[in-house]
């Protein structure tokens, strides 16, 4: 009996964790404006996306500021913590596929990206 019921949770961890539903992108927006200087603009981005990385593992929303660029990451309420990174990790690819426009919003079924130059939050 405790087999089954470990092979039962096995198999409801695996699906959530292999679910990959929630990391759809849904829409994507890039800005208008192109970066002037690539050296500059990329790690700033980088970074931003980093510094929020923990923070969203922790508590599914984190932002982030590096220099004058500022990145918000979230997972929407209801989105399982085994669902979130893999969201997170997919609007992480997406989102520098703006370059090279400044800024850019990724929508994806189970979380939100955002980059801008500016302090939106």
């Amino acid at each position: 009996m405790m087999e089954q019921a470990l092979l039962f949770l096995l198999l409801v961890v695996t699906a959530a964790v292999g679910d990959d539903t929630n990391a759809r992108v849904v829409e994507v927006r890039c800005g208008t404006e192109v970066a002037l200087n690539a050296t500059v603009f990329l790690p700033s981005l980088i970074a931003n996306m980093d510094g929020t990385r923990e923070q969203v593992r922790a508590a599914g929303f984190g932002i982030s500021t590096s220099g004058a660029d500022h990145s918000l990451a979230l997972c929407y309420r209801g989105l399982p913590a085994l669902g979130c990174m893999p969201c997170y990790s997919a609007a992480r690819t997406t989102l520098p596929g703006c370059f090279p426009y400044i800024g850019g919003r990724v929508y994806l079924d189970g979380c939100f990206m955002r980059a801008e130059k500016y302090d939106f939050y």
